[in-house]
């Protein structure tokens, strides 16, 4: 059965776009430009042609000294260099490039969202590449099933990984920087691929069972690379929210607990202090209205500014918000 190539194309983009919705979700509060993560992407895409370049001209130049790729060796040198190096290289150039100095490139969480589309553009048009290579139908849905869950994704955290530690550094001061996290980035990758590539020299020993077994290693690779950009996305996400909570009118972190007695002109008409439907500092079931970047502060439209930090008063929220007067939801 032959699939026509376009619809092999098709089916080789999914994945990657798939991924980029999901990486794009995680930007929700505050989302970055489409045009800009467009342009990543693209940009990230076109970056497989140098790729192809510079592993030609490295492989090319070594000349017969290239270490044959059914040998240990080879499949060392393969993965950790020729991919993982010069892969991840192109990848973080292109957020390096297109997004690092733009003005929208302001929060931590924005490694996350430039790193992943430049690794899924690059990824994108690697996996048409592989599935028009397949030349069976069975081949084709294997190789499709394994790219889209393990080689796919793993390019989008891998530079993600790469970016977050100089993105870190940039905001924070700390972390494991640009090469630090390029570093880690190739490790991750290259551990990846050469528990793939040494199948073959393992299987020309006879070493089948061992092969076999080293397949559970990009699992792990994978599973250890999601949980470093999770954990990562989380903390970016919460000072993210802290510094943007202190720019909606600078906010200050709230004590402990409400003052007793409130300053002077608090609160303004038609609050009650503390607000009792939401607590100091607001509880379930309340809290703060979807996407309000809470991080210490008071949102100006439910509260009023910090007693510590006095600042202009908030216009009254309308009838029947919690903590206000007026009648409650549901009654009419």
């Amino acid at each position: 059965m032959v699939i026509p190539p376009i619809y092999v194309a098709v089916a080789g983009a999914l994945p990657a776009l798939f991924a980029m919705w999901y990486f794009d979700r995680l930007d929700r509060k505050r989302p970055e430009p489409a045009g800009l993560r467009r342009m990543v992407a693209l940009f990230g895409g076109l970056s497989v042609i140098p790729t192809l370049i510079f592993d030609g001209v490295l492989t090319g130049g070594m000349g017969d000294h290239a270490p044959a790729q059914s040998s240990y060796g080879g499949a060392l040198f393969t993965s950790f260099v020729v991919a993982a190096l010069v892969e991840e290289t192109m990848k973080v150039a292109v957020v390096y490039a297109v997004a690092w100095d733009r003005k929208n490139y302001d929060e931590r969480l924005d490694a996350v969202v430039y790193g992943a589309r430049a690794g899924l553009g690059f990824a994108l048009v690697e996996n048409i590449f592989y599935l028009l290579g397949q030349v069976e139908l069975k081949g084709l849905i294997v190789t499709w099933i394994l790219r889209a869950v393990l080689a796919v994704p793993g390019h989008a955290l891998w530079t993600t990984i790469a970016c977050a530690g100089a993105t870190r550094k940039r905001f924070d001061k700390r972390g494991l920087g640009l090469f630090g996290g390029w570093a880690l980035a190739i490790f991750l990758h290259g551990t990846y691929d050469a528990a793939l590539f040494v199948g073959q020299p393992l299987a020309l020993d006879g070493k089948e069972n061992i092969a076999y077994a080293l397949l559970a290693v990009p699992v792990a690779v994978m599973v250890a690379s999601w949980w470093i950009v999770r954990r990562y996305a989380r903390t970016a996400l919460a000072l993210d929210d802290e510094d943007a909570a202190r720019r909606l009118g600078g906010l200050a972190a709230a004590p402990a607990a409400a003052p007793a007695h409130p300053p002077a002109g608090y609160p303004p008409p038609g609050y009650a202090y503390p607000p009792p439907a939401y607590g100091y500092p607001p509880h379930a079931p309340h809290g703060y209205p979807p996407g309000y970047p809470w991080g210490g502060g008071w949102p100006r439209q439910y509260y009023y500014p910090p007693p510590q930090q006095p600042g202009p008063v908030a216009s009254a929220p309308p009838p029947g918000t919690p903590g206000t007067p007026g009648k409650p939801p549901g009654e009419s």
